[in-house]
């Protein structure tokens, strides 16, 4: 079973989303409908997403069901960067086909390893780092 969770850092601008468990293209939508209603959600926030806990069963045209509701329900209204974390290939191959239809002139989406990459990618504080890593771990244990 797959679960979600997330944190809004507002002093970092940064929201951090974090899957575990066997993920659908239902639990995508229910999570980035969850963050949305969020009172703290900003769209000018930077996103870190962790899914490398998760395993994607996933095909090629729900990913790009899931890019186009992101696109067409005005989720990013706002420019921004997106990081996705991964470690396996099941997640590589997810996160890059989100990569590929996520792009725009306006978006942008990178795929990484390691917390401190992706965290250069999205212009956080470095000195943030421990904090922010701490805070993933946290996530991880509240679920």
């Amino acid at each position: 079973m797959a679960t979600t969770n997330y944190k809004v850092l507002k002093e970092e601008k940064l929201m951090l989303g974090y899957f575990i468990g066997d993920v659908d293209l239902k639990m995508l939508f229910s999570s980035v409908e969850t963050i949305r209603g969020d009172a703290d959600y900003d769209a000018r926030f930077s996103l870190l997403y962790d899914i490398r806990d998760a395993k994607f069963s996933i095909d090629l045209e729900s990913i790009q069901a899931f890019v186009e509701r992101l696109k067409n329900h005005n989720v990013f209204p706002l420019p921004g960067k997106r990081a996705l974390l991964t470690k396996q290939p099941n997640q590589v191959a997810f996160a890059y086909l989100v990569r590929e239809f996520g792009q725009s002139d306006t978006d942008s989406f990178e795929v990484f390893s390691s917390v401190s990459k992706a965290l250069q990618f999205l212009g956080a504080r470095l000195e943030s780092l421990d904090s922010i890593e701490a805070t993933l771990d946290g996530m991880k244990l509240e679920l």
